[in-house]
């Protein structure tokens, strides 16, 4: 199962470089999995997109490691990888930091890990918070789109009386 916080919005954004890397080159940075109580007695920390794109290759299996860990301890994981790679847009930024928020990470937390002010931290939570997640997963990932145009799309939602769902409808599949 997926981590409790997930920073990508869309798994398959860009899934083709890294197909054609793993192709070319193999894989090269096992993933990390770690067990948790529940149904499924695994959880990925790292490494989803690295598992897609090995699936769609036709792969069976995948080099990882497995580790016992605290939220806390996957969620520095988890941030200590993103720096590692692309950045993710702003709303999925905005995403990770209310997810994190959900399961009682500590703000302080989630700045270090997004590598922003506290204060940006509480901004993204709040539109996060009046997007939702069905309309950040209709719209995706939106690279290039900052705050002060979620921002915008939020005011204009409100001054029409236009709910996230009502957007949800609006945006094109």
């Amino acid at each position: 199962q997926d981590s409790a916080i997930q920073d990508r919005i869309d798994l398959s954004y860009g899934i083709e470089d890294l197909m054609a890397s793993l192709e070319k080159d193999g894989q090269k940075v096992p993933i990390i999995v770690r067990i948790v109580n529940g149904d499924k007695p695994y959880e990925i920390v790292a490494g989803r997109r690295r598992l897609e794109a090995t699936r769609r290759l036709g792969r069976k299996t995948i080099r990882g490691f497995i580790h016992t860990m605290s939220d806390v301890d996957a969620f520095r994981l988890q941030g200590i990888e993103n720096n590692q790679r692309v950045e993710t847009s702003f709303i999925e930024r905005a995403r990770t930091a209310h997810q994190a928020n959900a399961i009682g990470i500590e703000q302080t937390e989630v700045a270090e890990f997004l590598g922003v002010s506290q204060t940006l931290v509480s901004f993204m939570r709040r539109i996060f918070e009046k997007i939702g997640e069905d309309l950040a997963t209709s719209v995706g990932p939106a690279p290039g789109v900052g705050r002060r145009k979620w921002e915008a799309l939020i005011e204009a939602a409100d001054d029409k009386g236009l709910t996230p769902s009502d957007l949800v409808d609006m945006v094109d599949p």
